[in-house]
């Protein structure tokens, strides 16, 4: 049967991000400048702090890794009483830090995830430290890869658009990047992981020759109507929701106006991953402006060069031909102005959570959304 030209445009972008997400594997020389780096800080810290541990976390665990990834570096120290704060473990390493080849660039120690960022001068590359908030994040990532192989090319590509996108509004904002007030990594893996595992749409694209794309496309359109204000997600229930106000003893940072999004941990119940984001509206406006550029492109009846070229300058490189080092890699950055912003929000855009909530009460059979909905224990 013959394709459509909506379905070999999807095909061509679920091609496209295979190629993508090959092209950002890891050469062997950042691989060897990575490995060495991390040892001589590890080393160092050993020396000086003894009942430390120095371990690897985050994407350098996963290996979902962009060639900018930072070394995601993270301390273990005994509590012997209970009271030893995050903020001072990190001014210890710190203050040990000197007699090292490393550039301290920046002392968070007063954020909610407190860390310390800074320059390994060897190998070039950015460092970050923190203490072990969660310790079995990065091993459950690596059960969803198993369990879900397109969680692998969905967070590259979605990952690297985000990070692309410089808003004329909200100019020090960054979707996908956590000192920025946007995602985490972390944060980012669980939204796909559970798209991935809930989402029925999801689990209808089974054709192997659109799947990756189609799985794009909803992402996109899930999360960026998605009724974060009310709605949590969660790992522990047969819907993977929780509607927030029937939550009882969560943090109020939970549920800060709205501005936060919550996530329920995985593996600690009581905690929400999504730790430094401040303003959902303008991360699902992101997510909004990327899926209406790759939707219109779908759909054009007209022969396109790059499906993935709206939303990542990918024709700045040869994403065929592998790369030999880091410094062959830079996408520049995509600036998106209000008009474009607004334009994703208007009669031929989408809209904030208007179809979840009515899908939901037609589901119910009530004009209560929450209707129904069982009590939850954070």
């Amino acid at each position: 049967m013959r394709m459509k030209m909506d379905e070999i445009n999807i095909a061509r972008l679920t091609e496209e991000i295979n190629e993508f997400t090959k092209y950002l594997e890891p050469t062997e020389v950042e691989i060897e400048y990575r490995d060495r780096a991390f040892a001589r800080i590890r080393d160092h810290l050993k020396k000086k702090i003894p009942r430390a541990e120095v371990i690897l976390s985050g994407s350098c665990q996963t290996k979902l890794l962009l060639p900018s990834s930072d070394i995601n570096i993270a301390i273990r120290y005994p509590d012997d009483n209970g009271k030893l704060e995050k903020s001072a473990i990190l001014s210890m390493v710190c203050c040990n830090l000197w007699g090292l080849d490393i550039t301290v660039t920046g002392r968070y120690l007063r954020e909610k995830v407190p860390m310390i960022r800074c320059r390994e001068k060897h190998s070039n590359i950015d460092v970050t430290i923190q203490v072990d908030t969660y310790p079995n994040s990065w091993a459950t990532t690596i059960e969803w890869m198993k369990e879900y192989p397109e969680l692998k090319p969905l967070f590259l590509t979605i990952k690297h658009s985000a990070m692309g996108i410089r808003f004329e509004e909200g100019k020090g904002h960054i979707v996908a990047h956590y000192t920025k007030r946007g995602l985490s990594s972390y944060a980012l893996v669980c939204l796909i992981a559970h798209y991935l595992k809930y989402n029925e749409a999801a689990k209808g694209f089974v054709d192997p020759v659109t799947r990756l794309g189609s799985l794009l496309l909803g992402f996109l359109r899930y999360y960026a109507t998605f009724n974060f204000k009310t709605t949590g997600l969660t790992f522990g229930t047969a819907d993977g929701l929780l509607i927030l106000e029937d939550v009882p003893g969560l943090n109020t940072d939970w549920k800060e106006a709205g501005k936060r999004i919550v996530i329920q941990c995985a593996n600690e119940a009581g905690q929400n991953v999504v730790m430094n984001c401040r303003n959902v509206a303008l991360i699902q406006r992101g997510l909004a402006w990327m899926y209406v550029k790759m939707q219109n492109l779908c759909k054009s009846e007209e022969f396109q060069r790059s499906m993935l070229s709206c939303i990542i300058n990918v024709e700045a490189h040869d994403v065929a031909v592998q790369r030999k080092s880091l410094n062959d890699y830079w996408f520049p950055p995509i600036p998106v102005s209000n008009t474009e912003i607004n334009a994703s929000w208007g009669s031929k855009g989408i809209r904030l959570s208007d179809h979840l909530l009515e899908s939901r009460k037609r589901e119910r059979g009530t004009d209560d959304p929450t209707h129904g909905k069982k009590r939850v224990k954070a």
